[in-house]
Order: structure tokens, then sequence, then C-alpha cells
């Protein structure tokens, strides 16, 4: 490095900041009790500045930005430095990196974005550099950590990548992607995909084992233009009785019913299947939704919701599952958490061969108080879900299991609440999520699941009328969220 050992104090009015170049975003004065601490004792750790001056006679600051800063705030005249000679874009870069981790001063995104220059930089002077090299160059004895940053760089444009707490939730975040991606794929080399249309696209899809076996492996390249994580997939069409949307762009939902519409059903399968069949307490078929807002429900949205519908719809769903549902899927099963009727759910559904049941269900909290009243029982406000899995379909984040939001019956009485169903869906469902709802109602699940992008959707209705409410809040929202995203 070109430190020299030539150190003294600099005025503050001689010190020049580029503050398009650094690597700190923001540069926060009190944290950690920093300007209290220059404040009482001045500044101990000299910044490091460049030796000659440029035209205007200041000297470029490299690194201490907060040191100056506080200097600058507090009305101090000069500050302690030491001088660099003349260092490269590399060198400058390493300089602010390194004092920035040692004070721990950056973000994991900032650390990401300086490494993956750093790295950059090293490429353009040597395009042999490894990341090795750039790990040493740091002082990192573990190079992966170096590939590790760059293999999340190639994803920076999704923000749940750059939204994630720490680097490790980023990089297993993308592991669990192509993991799926890799599943879908196997799935249809198998000839689990669409039958007919158009012509697959071909993507390189490379889930991997580890950081140290994938840049050693050329799986992480530095110079990959690979969109990661992007099946590609188009399906042709859903054959089955029913029939289904032909594109991606199509209605998602399809006037039919589940009894009928499964046992002949042999087109694509999906790999999360959302359940939300009338429960089996004659709730839906009551003109008159219980509560202290009682409305009067419009045509279409009132159901069938005897013990026989419930039972018959359950049994369906075991006999068929095959018939739709991927050898590794997701189930979520929204059901009455009445004893009787929990008991039974548990029962038939463990007749699926290959699915397993995470240990506790999700929980709905209705936190507008929404529910009903049993005369001796206090007010039931929460509604359970039963989270299932086949194969090793792996989740895309973990979030709480429970969740609380208000209840909304703005299109139909018993819709769950999109927010509610996009939360714990973001565990499930990403662009290579195909997902189908037997029962779909006013389609709320199905928009929760186009909202975190997912490859397909498609519901089946009995009621035409909620067929048609579905399908155009389900344009009305693509609509919007096309205006928002061109912003």
């Amino acid at each position: 490095m070109p430190l020299t050992d030539i150190f003294g104090r600099m005025p503050l009015e001689k010190i020049w900041v580029n503050r398009a170049e650094r690597q700190r975003r923001e540069v926060d004065l009190e944290a950690g009790g920093f300007l209290a601490s220059i404040a009482q004792r001045g500044v101990i750790n000299a910044v490091i500045l460049e030796q000659v001056p440029d035209s205007r006679g200041y000297h470029v600051l490299y690194a201490g930005e907060r040191r100056y800063a506080a200097s600058l705030f507090l009305g101090l005249p000069d500050i302690p430095f030491r001088f660099a000679h003349n260092p490269s874009d590399t060198e400058m870069q390493i300089i602010e990196l390194e004092e920035n981790l040692k004070r721990k001063d950056l973000t994991w995104q900032e650390t990401c974005q300086a490494v993956v220059r750093i790295h950059a930089l090293f490429k353009e002077e040597n395009p042999s550099h490894t990341f090795e090299a750039t790990g040493a160059a740091l002082g990192w004895h573990d190079a992966s950590h170096v590939a590790k940053y760059h293999f999340i760089n190639e994803s920076w444009y999704d923000e749940a990548v750059r939204g994630c707490g720490t680097a490790n939730e980023a990089y297993n975040l993308l592991q669990r992607r192509f993991a799926r991606a890799k599943a879908n794929k196997l799935e249809e080399w198998l000839g689990g995909g669409a039958g007919g249309g158009e012509e697959e696209k071909e993507n390189d899809i490379r889930p991997s084992n580890s950081v140290n076996d994938n840049y050693r492996n050329g799986i992480i390249g530095d110079d990959s233009n690979n969109n990661h994580g992007q099946t590609g997939r188009n399906f042709a069409g859903l054959a089955g009785t029913q029939g289904a949307p032909s594109t991606t762009s199509a209605l998602p939902v399809t006037q039919g019913d589940f009894l009928t519409w499964a046992p002949s059903y042999s087109g694509p399968k999906f790999n999360l299947i959302h359940c939300d069949f009338p429960f089996g307490i004659k709730f839906g078929e009551s003109t008159h939704k219980s509560g202290s807002n009682a409305l009067h429900r419009e045509e279409g949205e009132l159901y069938q919701d005897g013990s026989e519908v419930y039972e018959a719809l359950l049994e369906c769903l075991v006999t068929h599952f095959d018939h739709f549902a991927s050898e590794s899927c997701h189930l979520m099963f929204w059901y009455s958490s009445r004893h009787e009727i929990e008991v039974a759910t548990r029962k038939a559904l463990a007749r699926i061969s290959g699915l397993s049941f995470f240990r506790f269900p999700l929980l709905w909290h209705k936190s507008d108080n929404a529910g009903f009243i049993t005369p001796g029982h206090p007010r039931h406000i929460y509604e359970t879900c039963l989270l299932g899995v086949r194969g090793d379909r792996p989740i895309v984040r973990y979030v709480s299991d429970a969740y609380s939001a208000p209840s909304d019956n703005s299109l139909h009485m018993s819709a769950k609440p999109e927010p509610m169903l996009r939360y714990f869906m973001g565990m499930l469902v990403d662009e290579h999520s195909r997902v189908f709802d037997p029962t779909c109602g006013a389609g709320s699940a199905l928009r929760a699941a186009e909202a975190l992008r997912a490859e397909r959707v498609f519901g089946l209705e009995k009621s035409p009328e909620m067929v048609n409410v579905a399908n155009a809040e389900a344009l009305r929202v693509r609509a919007l969220r096309k205006m928002t995203e061109g912003k």
C-alpha cells in the first residue's frame, strides 16, 4: 500500500471529500456515541489523505470520513492525518474498505458493493486475477467471502435480496431459489411440465452446494451475464375439463367445479396448492355476516357450507392430488380449528403420499376483532392453516407463523386478506412457483402469488359472478402494478 510515514495535523478547510465515490452512503455521527467521544477526547486515529494537493490546494481524503465530518460539526480547527502517495483506484478502495470493515461502519450491502468494485478494479489491471487474490489483498484468509459477495451481486436488481438482514441470509435466499428452479427443471425433463405449445426457452439454472465449490468450479464466474433464477418456462396451456389460461397474461380464474375438474385433469402440475374450502360450519350459507358491521352479501358470495360439502372437497383433494400436484410441492390448507373437524382433516390429508406437515399451523389473527360468538365461549377471532410439503421443495424465506391483519369482505364475505396471504406465501412463492387454488372465491390468494412474481397462477370458482369479480380485480391490480413499476 502507498501509505507513507508522514504524520501531522491538517486544517479541516484543506481537506476535500469526493462523496460520489465513497463506499459508505450515509455518515452517522451519533452511532455508538461517536460524536460525544470526539467532543470529549478529540480525534485519536489519523485520517488518510493524499500527500500531493490538487490544483485547488486540497488534500483528498481516502479514509476517516466520519472523523472528518464529526470534527467539522464540532467546529474543530484541524485533524490528525497520515499521508498516502498517489494510490491507484484499487488501492484507494482497499484503504477505505479496510478501515470501514475494522470499525464496522459499513452495512453488509455496502460491503458487498465495495468488495465487488474492488475485485472489478483488480480484474481491469489483471484479467487473470482471482477471488483468492482479492481476498488476500483484503487480508481475508477465506476467499469464499469474496465469491459470496460476487454471487449475491449478480441478483442485486432484486429488492428481496438487497433487503435481507445479512449477507448469509441473501446468499441462502438465492440458494433456495436455485434449488427450486432445479426441481422445476428436473420435473419438466421427467415429463411433468406442460404438454404441447411454445418451445421451451433454454436457460442456465445453476444451483450450488457451497460458495467454495461454486467459484472453484467456475459456477460463480467473474464475467457471467446469465440471468440466474429464471426458468423461462411459459406454459402453452393447462389441459383439463374446465381448461385454464393459455398465457401468463390470461385471466387467472376459470369457472368450474373442483369435484368434476380434478378427476380428469392431466395438464401441467402445480408446486403450491392453496386450499380455502368451505369450512363445513354453515357460515357461507347465511345472508348476513355475523359481527358488529353486518353486511348483506351480494349475489355470488353465498356458498354451500355444510359438512357434506367440506368432506367431498377434502376427499377429492386427497384422492386426486397427484393429478395436479408436483412431486415437489407445498400445500396450504385452511381449516376450522373445531376439534372434530381438525382431527378428521389431518387424518384425511395423511393419506396423501409423501406429504408431511410442519409442526405448527399458520395463524391469522383478525386484528379488527371480527369473528363469531358461541354462547358460553370467547369470541373466535383467528383462523388456522396447515402447511405441508412433499419432496425436497425448499422454503423461499422464513417468516413467523402468526400474522395479525384485519379481515376484508369488500369482494367476498369469506375472503382471506391479501396482505396476510402475501406474508405467509412469501415463504413459498417466487418466480419458479406455479400456484393452484381449487376454490378461489374472489382470488385474493392468486393476486398475492402474482405480487410475489409467481410463474403461473390458476384458480377454479363455481360462481360465475365471483369469477367475474376475481378476474376484474386481477386485471385492475396488474394494471396498477405495471403503472407503479414503470415509474
